[in-house]
């Protein structure tokens, strides 16, 4: 079956069933002959349902001897992140470049033990070294926990962390680990000003911050992830 279309969309990418060769940037539009032939993806054995973002079925299908597949259905089937940049007219597979997200913003700890979570939207707010923080969360005192899930997208978390002003005057530990894997341990003294920490979790699934069995209040605040 064979279907003209004029130009492309937001949403393919092509491979090239023959030989290679260079990409040159191109714009405009263009009439091109498209044929479907009920093309099917596999990732790993497994066959890939290809959606767009809105969840509609998209075909992939073949011009002038280049297969075209949904980029979007690709991305999330080898487990990375697709953004589209309209004022670039770049698709990123995984990592934006210079782009900080919130950890706050996108997600909430899935398994948690004396844990508060801190966002703009909820009003609150706690305060490390006398800087407020209106992004971030707390584990409170006796073996605070926070657990969450990366589901694979991730590089690096980087975030503020200290003893919570205006809390029981003790020192704190905490352990963080990847993937139930140990990468880091710290002290944190309730005098001590707060540090600037980046954590490698290098597309991990699970990301855990665990507090020892004190009753030191101990803060996470502008926590990024790339």
């Amino acid at each position: 079956m064979k279907k003209e279309l004029k130009g492309f969309a937001l949403g393919v990418i092509c491979t090239s069933i023959a030989a290679g060769g260079l990409a040159y940037a191109k714009t405009g539009s263009e009439m091109i002959e498209a044929a479907y032939n009920n093309i099917k993806i596999y990732m790993d054995g497994v066959l890939v349902n290809a959606k767009d973002a809105n969840g509609k079925a998209v075909e992939p299908f073949i011009s002038n001897g280049t297969t075209y597949l949904p980029v979007r259905a690709v991305g999330e089937a080898i487990g990375k992140q697709v953004t589209w940049d309209g004022a670039s007219s770049s698709v990123y597979l995984g990592e934006v470049p210079g782009q900080m997200t919130y950890l706050t913003d996108i997600m909430d700890a899935y398994s948690s033990n004396r844990y508060a979570k801190y966002t703009p939207e909820n009003g609150k707010s706690f305060s490390m070294g006398g800087t407020k923080y209106t992004n971030g969360f707390v584990l409170g005192s006796y073996s605070g926990e926070a657990s969450f899930n990366l589901n694979g997208k991730y590089k690096t978390v980087t975030f503020d962390m200290g003893h919570v002003d205006g809390t029981n005057n003790a020192d704190g530990t905490i352990q963080i680990y990847v993937d139930n894997k140990l990468i880091d341990e710290y002290e944190v003294g309730y005098s001590d000003i707060p540090k600037t920490i980046s954590i490698p979790v290098n597309y991990g699934l699970q990301l855990q911050f665990k507090k020892g069995s004190d009753s030191g209040y101990i803060g996470f605040g502008n926590i990024t992830i790339q």
